[in-house]
């Protein structure tokens, strides 16, 4: 498996134009990131401007709940992208780290964002990319995250042990996809680089959604045994049974092509500094108390 690892470049597949099941994967790299962009800012509406005793409170926030599947979805596909993707997760906690320090400085809270939790996991796949002598230090990004879900810890990384098992899923199903290919290649004859290029994508897709609803399986029976006490569901900041609609995001996931779609520099820095820049608007708003205005105009 190594070798085979080593002579087909793994971590840079890309996905060839010809395969027979293009047709149906429509979602490339950059419309997956409008589509967790808007869920993502549907989320935050809800959380900020909708009064929680209205229905459209619970319908907001549970379409919120597939953002962040698809970011980390879409960071891992960023790590295997990425030229460097050291340099690719230290702009995510960077980033996190200034969003972090400027909500504090408002609202006086410990309150985290899920750009620390990426940028870790980003670390983690990275670190384990690399197959060399260090890719055990991914231990050390993945003990922060859990850690994180304790009292005792100085911060807190949204989604934190629940979103890491997520990102570790999408990694384990791009590892099942090329196990999955390297024999059905020894079964057929074929290179495992034709047999790839018939309908790897889509099998990755299918891997991913299903780690997607086995995490959230996995959790779910820690819920039922240890209930809302427990650390892994703590911080949360709605109810556990919201959360379980992120596995629906494997449904969009399905249908993801792979290639990059519109991509250049202004759209990559838009993509970077629009989920710390809403969130501090929609914060500024919330605490100079305009929030029921805006929920007035909304709604």
């Amino acid at each position: 498996m190594q070798e085979y690892l080593e002579k087909k470049d793994f971590f840079s597949l890309h996905l060839g134009e010809d395969q027979p099941s293009q047709k149906y994967l429509f979602i490339d790299h950059f419309i997956l990131k409008i589509i967790a962009c808007i869920v993502m800012t549907i989320d935050h509406i809800g959380l900020f401007f909708i009064p929680q005793g209205w229905p459209l409170y619970e319908v907001f926030r549970i379409l919120g709940r597939l953002a962040f599947p698809l970011f980390a979805f879409l960071t891992y596909e960023g790590t295997l992208r990425s030229k460097n993707s050291y340099l690719y997760s230290l702009k995510l906690m960077v980033l996190g780290g200034i969003m972090y320090l400027v909500v504090f400085l408002i609202t006086k809270q410990n309150i985290s964002n899920a750009l620390l939790t990426l940028g870790l996991c980003a670390l983690i796949s990275s670190l384990v990319n690399q197959q060399n002598k260090f890719s055990f230090l991914a231990i050390i990004p993945a003990t922060i995250i859990i850690l994180s879900d304790f009292p005792f810890f100085p911060f807190y990384c949204e989604y934190g042990t629940y979103g890491l098992l997520m990102y570790i899923g999408f990694m384990v199903a791009r590892y099942l996809t090329l196990f999955h290919e390297k024999r059905l290649a020894e079964n057929s004859g074929l290179d495992p680089d034709v047999v790839y290029s018939i309908n790897g994508r889509l099998i990755q897709n299918i891997y991913s959604a299903g780690m997607l609803l086995i995490v959230n399986m996995i959790m779910l029976v820690f819920y039922k045994l240890y209930g809302v006490t427990n650390p892994l569901f703590a911080n949360f900041s709605i109810p556990f049974a919201y959360m379980q609609y992120s596995a629906l995001a494997g449904l969009i996931l399905i249908f993801y092509s792979g290639r990059k779609g519109i991509s250049n520099k202004f759209l990559t820095c838009t993509f970077y500094l629009y989920y710390p820049l809403h969130v501090v608007i929609f914060y500024l708003i919330f605490y100079f108390g305009m929030g029921g205005i805006v929920s007035v105009l909304l709604f």
